[in-house]
């Protein structure tokens, strides 16, 4: 990877907000100064998908990475899960082998729920203690 002042993580996990949240890192890909990881969780053999959200992410993905392959500044990875604890081990992994500026995330909407969305903030908490050090914001209920 080519270096660059600013490194991002993209945790994508699935649904609206994730898409949201990668394309507003695609955006962001087309700096010069950024370098962008993306990494997308899917569940062992689709348990939990369903299948519309499930095809949105692909197609989005697929257009993301596609755009990108040749951006020496962007990796994609895909890391495949059958719960909570194997997430959680591999974003731990990821924050003791990098250090990322910022770790964009999708909010809960259309999470699969083998990666429940109520587990995925506590993982995020507990996976990347740096986050700790910042007051943690309420959000507004969408509903």
């Amino acid at each position: 990877m080519m270096w660059s002042s600013h490194h991002f993580a993209v945790l994508f996990f699935g649904g609206a907000d994730a898409r949201e949240a990668l394309a507003y890192a695609d955006r962001m890909a087309g700096n010069s100064e950024v370098s962008l990881t993306v990494t997308r969780f899917l569940s062992h053999n689709g348990e939990g998908d369903d299948e519309m959200e499930k095809k949105l992410d692909d197609r989005l993905v697929t257009w993301f990475w596609v755009k990108n392959e040749g951006n020496e500044r962007v990796i994609y990875r895909e890391v495949v899960v059958r719960n909570g604890d194997e997430m959680m081990a591999a974003i731990r992994a990821m924050n003791h082998s990098e250090y990322y500026d910022m770790w964009i995330v999708g909010r809960k909407q259309g999470i699969n729920p083998v990666m429940e969305a109520d587990l995925l903030e506590e993982v995020l908490w507990t996976a990347i203690p740096h986050l700790h050090s910042r007051p943690k914001m309420p959000l507004p209920n969408p509903k």
